[in-house]
């Protein structure tokens, strides 16, 4: 399933996955450009009913996102 991202605003960062999307809260540093994403919003991410998402995909979002968000957008995102 494709995983996409962007920070939306200062203080929130949106990750799609397939037709899934959640948003989470965080801090963007500008200099040098660094997003602390709330780790616990993503651990705690679950999709009603339709399909559930397991901790190995949160697993692997969180490493997809961290090894290609400086390249990908110029923003390292960092989630703690």
């Amino acid at each position: 399933m494709k995983i996409t991202y962007s920070i939306i605003s200062r203080g929130h960062l949106i990750i799609n996955y397939g037709d899934m999307s959640v948003t989470i809260t965080g801090e963007l540093i500008l200099d040098p450009p660094t997003f602390y994403a709330d780790i616990i919003a993503l651990k705690a991410w679950e999709v009603p009913n339709y399909q559930e998402i397991t901790e190995e995909e949160k697993k692997d979002m969180i490493d997809y996102i961290t090894n290609r968000s400086f390249d990908e957008i110029g923003t390292k995102i960092i989630f703690d």
